[in-house]
């Protein structure tokens, strides 16, 4: 069987805050895990989830009006962020 290789890449833009929380994250759940789990690992599993309940989620985040900031509005960009998790956590609970 054919390797699959992984040669793409996206990049995700964070504050500094952001990535120090991103990263006690992943060593909490390596300790949990008893495994390294990279951050490309946890960010293909979390689009796994994301993608296994897209039409939730894009039903969801239609109740929500939304616009995207212009370049540098961190306000902008932080209130489009806390709107998408709402729109999200509201639908992935609503899973079960």
């Amino acid at each position: 069987m054919a390797r699959k290789v992984r040669s793409i890449e996206n990049r995700v833009l964070f504050t500094e805050k952001e990535r120090r929380e991103v990263d006690r994250f992943l060593s909490a759940l390596e300790k949990s895990a008893e495994c390294k789990v990279t951050f490309s690992d946890a960010t293909r599993a979390l689009w796994t989830l994301a993608i296994g309940n897209q039409k939730k989620i894009c039903a969801s985040a239609a109740q929500y009006e939304m616009q995207r900031p212009a370049y540098g509005d961190e306000a902008g960009l932080q209130a489009l962020t806390h709107t998408l998790t709402v729109a999200i956590e509201e639908a992935l609970r609503a899973r079960k």
